[in-house]
């Protein structure tokens, strides 16, 4: 009876460490969020309030359907950093807990959360079963303007209201009124 040959043992471990590393990028893939099906797109921008050198969201009234997926997008033009308050510079409430965040440099990371020095503004929704939180860096000195995507679930209908929770000496930007706090629908 003859022997059977034997590959050398470095292809042998070549082999496997390829089977390995294909397995484990299938793996990796596999486990990456893709974004889901969206019903509903909602663009929200923080820019200049007229008449005034303080910045504001561009509208105070945010209505989206229920029981649905909503991707937001929040262009904020505001280089302030304001930080959040106490315990709200996590991002919450979003699907998967997760946003996608460009500071103006082109580069997009996916975060769930930052360090209060990186936070200009906050979207940030409480009540009936939410508690939505959205981290917004603030845009470049003299540059384009940050940009913040995320993915909101909805259920059934509430009548709500969105605020930045920024932080605004000590208490919540939004607690000041007009521009940054308004509304939040759910249909």
């Amino acid at each position: 009876m003859l022997a059977r040959a034997r590959p050398p043992t470095h292809v042998a471990l070549a082999a496997v460490l390829v089977t390995v590393g294909v397995l484990a990028s299938v793996g990796v893939y596999l486990l990456l969020p893709s974004a889901p099906a969206v019903s509903s797109n909602v663009t929200l921008s923080i820019v200049r309030a007229p008449g005034s050198s303080a910045y504001g969201f561009s509208t105070a009234t945010v209505t989206v359907p229920g029981d649905t997926l909503v991707h937001f997008t929040i262009v904020n033009y505001d280089p302030t950093v304001h930080g959040a308050l106490a315990g709200r510079n996590g991002t919450m409430g979003t699907w998967m807990g997760r946003e996608m965040m460009d500071p103006g440099s082109g580069s997009w990371s996916n975060v769930s959360g930052l360090p209060n020095g990186e936070i200009s503004h906050t979207f940030t929704v409480t009540g009936d079963g939410y508690d939505l939180n959205v981290l917004i860096p603030p845009a470049a000195a003299s540059g384009p303007p940050s940009i913040v995507q995320f993915w909101l679930p909805t259920h059934g209908t509430a009548d709500l209201t969105w605020a930045c929770d920024a932080d605004n000496m000590g208490g919540m930007m939004g607690g000041g009124g007009a521009w940054m706090t308004g509304s939040f629908d759910i249909d």
